[in-house]
């Protein structure tokens, strides 16, 4: 069984365009996740 990683964010101005930043970084590292979630970040 593969154990799978999920990723939640807080909400609130502009922490949604440092979130994806901090997603991209990961990535970069070959960090994957299955799930992402988070609120709003309007």
């Amino acid at each position: 069984m593969k154990n799978k990683m999920g990723l939640c964010f807080a909400g609130g101005g502009v922490k949604g365009a440092a979130h994806i930043g901090a997603i991209k970084a990961l990535e970069e590292k070959n960090i994957k996740f299955e799930y992402v979630g988070g609120t709003s970040s309007r």
